[in-house]
């Protein structure tokens, strides 16, 4: 039967031969019967009323006791997507959908048990009864499992499943599997007694005389019509099954107990390439080719002689690469469930097909995602540092000899401050081109942050590495960026740090590389350094770090404020600022913070950095108490910061010597830093709070875990992440992501603010979604910050 061909039940049957000699009969014998006819009427209609009774009680309990089969079969395959599933309210749709098949389960049982028309034997009420104490064991098994995977216990749920739900659920189906062998037996056993009585019938008529013609011919016409009926209702039950196996949305097929192709719906068809003519017959493996992804090796094992060995297992389940009878491959999930005849027979096994096709490449698409920048598609910084880490092992155990490059563009503000961050995104990936273009296959290209690259060159010479180096940097020196109307130059600064056996830990190596970077930027820009023992940087902290250093005694750091917007004008959405932070160098050139917070960062100098700022700022607002009343002034606060120990009593005491400015402040912390820093972030937030100011989460949106924080830290601003604004007008997924944040900000009390807003369309768009605060060049650029 093809998919499209329509199946309807029959509009009347074919009477057999069986039936036509046995309808001939009564008419020839009934001309004989005498008054005694009663008899035999009242024998037929016994044998009758059993078959009917038969028929309904198989129908009836037979669903039932399938409904139980499939219930505990769904909990289990629910529990199996909760494993794949990243997505949490996914996964809590899913823990509901398993305790409702639950409760689907007990009332089903319950039916069976407790209808008068259905009576059960004791072997029935025994297997019943032991049945709610598998069942009770398999739902707590199950529920631990389902709540150890809603808490991120991934491999915690995975034990369980496999000490305590597969054995729980195979109980469950062996009694199932029992039960339903008990109504089998029952109903063979009637059959044969309304066979007996019906010859008993036929006896008493011989024997007992001939009746009335008319009186015969009447008995005859409705035995006849319901013998009919009850083959055409059993034709139709095996029509409707068959519609049914078509209809499913997996593959089905079915095997002979040789291991031999006896069905293959529609869907099975599709995905193994085998129309059922020609797979009729054939051995299982040659129609279901199953290839393991790693190894590129069919699974050397015949499913149905694997089931038929072993009688006691009842499903197999797993993932493998299905090849299509024309070559083509898809991910599938497979489960495998035998066929049982009754005590050891073995009717042949069922194996049931599922395409994840769609759901690997959607898991293989995110993990990329997470290991690469988003706007050029480079490695990102984590998985840059974690090549480095297997470089500096590589290095250590097998003498090997690698070379970092630290790259730094000169004269990157330039294009930002003049045409905005769209154009800033545009050369950043035309950079990323150019830098590919120079590199060996084997080499890895990363984009650290703001406008700094790293290179890792493996199994690299120094000669050879400064060669790729020069190679970088006179390709971006010929590079012409050109954005409406306007040329810009750019050129980079390369620091090399050498990767062998001698080198420090990793981050002695990326200070290395960042220090020889800035001595070529300090040199005059556009050109290489290649560190050496005796270069500043690893000893002494680097001429960056003494930067710092001598600007938290002195006036090296400069304070920036840019103006945040907000869309509606009431007491909930008071004017904002952002105040950024700027470091000058001994040439009086101003540094934005990416340039030096890194190597601030690695020698643990952030949380003086911090207070610094919020000192100096609790400070100027006291000293000019009317400097614009009413503002909100936002500050930021390092994940380093979260983590000293005595950075909080010392905040608090700042924040204790200035009450009245406090409450004019709001403390930003980076979305990435609360995940990690949690527990700390929870008592610097009640701390906050107390002393009247507020606490926002900055470049959210990345991961689902930072929404459980939102309530619980008692957040007041949340700052979209850049990634989900600068392309806003032509990626519906980010305006979707948006939407969603913003529904839930709201339902939280929480202040939604959209950063790096640069166009009047966009400032639109975000307003109808919902966003409270915008924030970027349209709105205003970071000015030096005037006390007046």
């Amino acid at each position: 039967m093809s998919r499209h061909d329509p199946v309807t039940r029959p509009a009347k049957f074919a009477p057999s031969r069986t039936t036509l000699v046995l309808g001939l009969g009564f008419a020839l014998v009934l001309a004989m019967l005498s008054g005694v006819v009663a008899i035999g009427v009242l024998q037929l209609a016994q044998a009758s009323r059993s078959l009917d009774a038969v028929v309904n009680q198989h129908n009836h309990k037979l669903a039932l006791s399938q409904q139980l089969f499939r219930y505990a079969r769904e909990r289990v395959q629910v529990l199996q997507r909760m494993f794949i599933i990243d997505d949490p309210f996914e996964r809590d749709t899913l823990a509901r959908d398993l305790d409702a098949l639950a409760a689907q389960f007990v009332a089903t049982r319950e039916a069976l048990r407790a209808n008068p028309t259905l009576p059960l034997n004791a072997r029935e009420e025994q297997l019943l009864g032991g049945l709610s104490g598998f069942a009770l064991r398999a739902v707590k098994a199950q529920r631990r499992v389902s709540d150890l995977i809603l808490d991120g216990e991934v491999e915690a749920a995975r034990e369980v499943m496999i000490r305590e739900v597969f054995p729980a659920q195979t109980d469950v189906l062996a009694v199932l599997e029992e039960l339903g062998g008990l109504q089998r037996q029952a109903s063979r056993a009637a059959l044969d007694e309304s066979q007996r009585q019906q010859r008993v019938a036929r006896l008493a008529i011989l024997s007992l005389g001939v009746g009335a013609v008319l009186f015969g011919l009447l008995i005859a016409a409705l035995s006849v019509r319901r013998t009919l009926r009850t083959e055409a209702a059993l034709a139709y039950e095996r029509e409707r099954a068959l519609v049914s196996l078509h209809a499913l949305a997996d593959g089905v097929i079915t095997t002979t107990g040789d291991g031999r192709i006896d069905y293959l719906n529609p869907l099975a068809q599709r995905l193994t390439g085998w129309n059922p003519s020609d797979a009729r017959g054939r051995p299982l493996l040659e129609v279901l080719r199953l290839v393991d992804e790693e190894r590129r090796q069919p699974v050397a094992h015949n499913l149905s002689e694997l089931l038929a060995a072993n009688p006691e297992q009842r499903d197999l389940v797993d993932r493998r690469l299905l090849q299509r009878r024309d070559g083509q491959e898809l991910h599938v999930e497979h489960s495998v469930a035998r066929i049982g005849l009754g005590g050891e027979s073995f009717g042949g096994v069922v194996v049931v097909l599922r395409d994840v096709s769609e759901m690997v490449a959607l898991a293989r698409k995110l993990s990329h995602q997470v290991r690469h920048d988003p706007l050029t598609g480079l490695l990102n910084r984590r998985e840059f540092e974690h090549q480095l880490e297997r470089a500096l092992d590589g290095a250590r155990q097998h003498d090997k000899h690698h070379m970092l490059l630290y790259l730094d563009l000169d004269r990157f503000k330039v294009v930002n401050d003049t045409c905005g961050h769209a154009a800033g995104d545009e050369l950043l990936r035309q950079v990323s081109s150019l830098l590919r273009a120079q590199v060996r296959d084997s080499d890895r290209v990363a984009r650290l942050g703001g406008d700094e690259f790293g290179v890792l060159l493996e199994s690299c010479p120094e000669g050879r590495a400064m060669a790729i180096a020069e190679a970088m940097r006179g390709a971006l020196e010929q590079l012409v960026f050109t954005w409406e109307g306007h040329r810009f130059t750019i050129g980079t600064s390369i620091g090399l740090a050498p990767i062998d056996a001698r080198s420090g830990d990793l981050g002695d190596l990326i200070a290395s590389a960042d220090a020889a970077c800035y001595m070529a930027k300090n040199a005059g820009r556009n050109r290489l350094h290649l560190h050496a023992a005796g270069d500043p940087g690893r000893g002494d902290g680097g001429l960056l770090i003494g930067l710092v250093r001598e600007a938290l005694r002195g006036e090296g750091f400069q304070l920036h404020c840019q103006r945040v917007k907000p869309l509606q004008a009431d007491a909930f959405h008071p004017p904002m600022c952002e105040v950024l932070l700027r470091l000058s160098d001994n040439h009086g050139r101003e540094l934005l913070p990416m340039a030096f917070i890194p190597t601030v960062e690695r020698y643990g100098l952030m949380p003086e950095v911090d207070l610094w700022v919020l000192e100096r700022m609790l400070y100027e607002l006291n000293r000019m108490e009317h400097w614009s009343q009413g503002t909100l002034v936002a500050l930021n606060l390092a994940g380093q910061s979260l983590a000293a120990l005595d950075f909080l009593p010392r905040l608090r005491n700042l924040l204790v010597r200035y009450p009245r400015e406090s409450a004019r402040l709001c403390f930003e912390i980076n979305e990435s830093c609360a995940l990690t820093y949690s527990s700390q972030l929870q008592v610097l937030c009640d701390a906050l709070h107390n002393l009247g100011a507020r606490v926002a989460f900055d470049d959210f949106g990345h991961g689902l875990q930072s929404f459980d924080l939102l309530q619980r830290m008692g957040i007041d601003f949340v700052k979209l992440d850049p990634s989900l604004t600068r392309h806003l007008l032509d990626t519906p997924m980010h305006q979707a992501r948006v939407h969603m944040v913003v529904e839930l900000c709201h339902q939280l009390d929480i202040c939604c603010v959209a950063k790096y807003v640069e166009d009047p369309a966009s400032e639109g768009l975000l307003t109808e979604l919902g966003v409270d605060y915008v924030q970027g060049y349209l709105v205003d650029r970071p000015q030096p910050l005037h006390f007046r």
